[in-house]
């Protein structure tokens, strides 16, 4: 295939929604020759820039002497690498700490505060330690009145020095729910003790997912230097949202 109709099948996945490109694909596949394809495809299309467009495609494979079924091949093959990048992760680094230009990271509060204003189901967070975090409280409070589920995994020495209600205030105590780890699930180090919650994490609707250095606090937030990344699509938050559900239903962690 020449540049030029390479270039319109390319511009055509762009414009047209998936499954207008399926519907097309379909049509040609069953075509037996260029008159019929035509008369197959170009009612299913009702933007007249979509439609000029395939009718230029037609003109571009009837002159290099391509079949129909070559182009429905072609079609369904650029489909198919579309959606493979359509639903790919989007991968996104953040940073707490300086400020200095340039500076083109995604700060660690902004991704955070985000990830929680997104969720419309359920909202996983954990920390090993917690601090009071004014705007962090802020959008729980909204996800929680947007009937978000909301749970936060934390580690049970660093709650005992912490008063949950001072932090979150009795609306948030009622309506989130709180874990520890179990410390009868707990592994012991070599020298006898046991583990602790270290990990740093969000997760929205397993479609989102924060992995940070960063806890739940002011310092982490904005004067301490953490490094992160925000994952968005893909499999890897539903997957990791999966591990955390299945410690949870195996009692591996309790609620406080």
């Amino acid at each position: 295939m020449n540049d030029e109709l390479v270039s319109g099948l390319q511009r055509l996945v762009q414009l047209a929604p998936i499954d207008l490109l399926m519907q097309i694909t379909k049509a040609l596949d069953s075509s037996e020759d260029w008159t019929v394809a035509s008369v197959s495809v170009l009612p299913l299309i009702h933007s007249p820039v979509t439609k000029d467009l395939f009718a230029h495609i037609v003109r571009q494979a009837q002159e290099q002497r391509r079949k129909v079924s070559e182009l429905a091949f072609a079609l369904q093959t650029a489909c198919a690498i579309n959606a493979f990048h359509r639903s790919a992760p989007v991968l996104e680094l953040v940073l707490s700490g300086p400020i200095l230009p340039p500076f083109d990271l995604r700060r660690t509060d902004e991704a955070l505060l985000q990830l929680i204003q997104l969720a419309s189901n359920r909202l996983t967070l954990m920390s090993f330690a917690l601090y009071r975090l004014d705007r962090l409280s802020s959008a729980l409070v909204d996800a929680v009145n947007r009937s978000v589920r909301v749970r936060m995994l934390v580690d049970a020495k660093a709650l005992k020095r912490t008063d949950i209600h001072s932090l979150y205030g009795q609306f948030l105590r009622d309506n989130m729910e709180f874990f520890v780890w179990s410390a009868n699930s707990q592994a012991k180090s070599m020298q006898g003790e046991n583990g602790v919650f270290h990990a740093k994490a969000a997760i929205g609707d397993g479609y989102r997912l924060l992995v940070s250095s960063a806890n739940l606090t002011e310092n982490a937030m904005t004067a301490n230097m953490e490094l992160g990344i925000m994952i968005e699509g893909g499999e890897l938050p539903a997957r990791v949202e999966s591990v955390f559900d299945n410690y949870l239903d195996r009692g591996f962690f309790v609620r406080i």
